[in-house]
């Protein structure tokens, strides 16, 4: 793996808490955040994009019990209360 370093701010206290977990776990504050970075790329891209058409048919019929006009109007009658 080609690594690249970078610098980045963080407050003081989160720099404190860093250096002391980098410590207790005995390895460095780099090594710490780059297994964080990771953590949070697997998160992000591990979200299901889904596209209009997958978004319709997953809730289609939803609200087979009145028909969009009455609920429509009812949300529209609770403005005025």
């Amino acid at each position: 793996m080609n690594k690249q370093r970078t610098i980045i701010s963080i407050p003081q206290e989160s720099n404190i808490w860093l250096t002391n977990q980098a410590k207790l776990n005995k390895t460095s504050k780099t090594e710490i955040i780059r297994q964080a970075i990771e953590q949070y790329k697997k998160k992000v891209e591990s979200r299901k994009k889904y596209s209009l058409t997958e978004l319709l048919n997953q809730t289609k019929g939803m609200l087979n019990t009145k028909d969009g006009l009455t609920i429509q109007q009812q949300l529209r009658d609770e403005w005025d209360d």
